[in-house]
């Protein structure tokens, strides 16, 4: 849990967060065709480069030119499958500028779905949200004085100018 959603109480109403869950479900068919568009375009090339780098540092360029190559070759097919299915121009259009359109779509969901997820246990856990707000406080005053002492000590040994 971030701190953002244990320090801000706005997070932790019930209505927003059922309005958020309720906007999730609604969100959730859109979210299962990108899938079906992207996902495997996108898992491949950690895969591919996961098994061919024998060296980390190669492992982030392996990703983005392997991706590169399946995004363009994966569009080019389901281009083509919508070609052929769909049956009016304008539908065809529309379908296949969707496809990387829903990707991007993809990544904001799963980021707001995560964001609800911990929401929605936020507001009907309060228990565990106030022990952690608790420990919250504790540690920020454990850390100022730790972070203060240094200041000091440090002001005490350096000559004044």
């Amino acid at each position: 849990v971030k701190d953002k959603f244990i320090s801000t109480p706005a997070s932790a109403n019930k209505l927003w967060v059922l309005m958020q869950v309720l906007i999730a479900i609604i969100g959730l068919p859109l979210h299962a065709l990108s899938l079906v568009f992207n996902y495997l375009p996108y898992i491949v090339p950690y895969k591919i480069a996961i098994k061919t780098c024998k060296h980390i540092e190669f492992v982030a360029s392996v990703i983005i030119g392997s991706a590169a190559f399946l995004f363009l070759f994966s569009f080019i097919i389901w281009g083509s499958l919508i070609a052929l299915l769909a049956p009016t121009i304008a539908l065809k259009i529309i379908a296949f500028l969707a496809a990387p359109l829903l990707g991007l779509y993809s990544l904001q969901y799963y980021s707001f779905l995560k964001n609800t997820a911990i929401r929605w246990r936020i507001v009907f856990n309060k228990s565990t949200v106030t022990v952690l707000q608790i420990r919250r406080e504790e540690l920020l005053k454990e850390l100022d004085s730790v972070l203060l002492g240094k200041i000091r000590s440090r002001s005490k040994t350096t000559p004044a100018s």
